[in-house]
């Protein structure tokens, strides 16, 4: 491969990569719930869902540049915020629902982040957070103000949005490491970096080709999600398939034949563990 075809356009926005699927037949997410439903989502409707959010930010006054830190479990949602996110033209920090108080506050301070994007599940912590209160915070579920509750905020909103003009070089992602040593480090991923993701590792190291099922098991607010089930899925047009139950070794086999995953991405634990299930070889 030349160096070149790695090289992104000037103008260039990650999320160009997912909205050339719009019109393909196959699903953009199949959602696993823990009662054992499916929810079945298209790109169109991923798309036009993800557009009202990005209205929101627009109109809320978040500008191209902004920061934004987001704190969403395994869900449709997540996928929605971080595609409008991108389409409104804000930066990103994925959070892990593992962050405490001090953590989120430090994020807001040293990124100087505008907004915060976090499931209900996970207020409990912003509200401990000294600087939350000062920027803007949208909630998905139902919180007191001064949350800001995305899924009453949508209901107003065209289903249309024209995507903010970002340069190739224009932040897209602020991953935080796990501060081992000294203060977490920011690792800054420009649109750019997706650009070159896309043509390497999604179809050389994860093998994705448009229509295949694609489980990883990965979690957002890691940098993992954003290379595999998010990016790496959506941008080469195959289905993300998200569990949202705990791991079972059992459970994981059966879902992989029932639903036809043929591109698995797990965790060395999660191999193991299904490799010793017993009669492995019969299934």
């Amino acid at each position: 491969m030349d160096r070149n075809e790695l090289v992104a356009p000037q103008i260039y926005n990650i999320v160009e990569e997912i909205e050339r699927y719009a019109n393909v037949s196959n699903d953009a997410l199949i959602v696993h719930n823990e009662d054992d439903t499916i929810e079945r989502i298209s790109y169109k409707a991923l798309i036009e869902r993800a557009n009202r959010v990005a209205n929101v930010f627009q109109q809320d006054g978040l500008q191209k540049g902004d920061v934004a830190l987001i704190m969403v479990p395994r869900s449709v949602e997540a996928y929605v915020v971080y595609i409008a996110a991108l389409k409104a033209g804000l930066a990103i920090i994925p959070s892990s629902e593992m962050l405490r108080a001090k953590d989120i506050d430090y994020r807001i301070v040293h990124a100087e982040a505008k907004a915060i994007i976090a499931d209900e599940a996970y207020i409990s912590e912003f509200e401990e957070a000294e600087h939350a209160s000062s920027i803007k915070q949208y909630v998905i579920g139902a919180a007191p103000e001064p949350w800001r509750q995305i899924r009453q905020l949508v209901q107003s909103q065209p289903t249309t949005f024209e995507t903010v003009k970002t340069a190739s070089t224009d932040v897209a992602f602020i991953a935080y490491t796990s501060g081992t040593t000294g203060n977490p480090k920011a690792a800054v991923h420009p649109h750019s970096w997706g650009y070159a993701h896309l043509r390497t590792a999604a179809p050389q190291w994860l093998g994705i080709q448009e229509g295949d099922v694609v489980w990883a098991t990965a979690a957002p607010g890691w940098q993992k999600w954003i290379w595999s089930p998010f990016l790496a899925s959506l941008g080469s047009g195959a289905t993300a398939f998200v569990h949202k139950g705990r791991f079972s070794p059992e459970d994981f086999l059966h879902i992989l034949e029932e639903y036809k995953v043929n591109v698995l991405c797990c965790t060395p634990t999660e191999y193991r563990l299904m490799a010793k299930v017993e009669d492995l070889y019969i299934r």
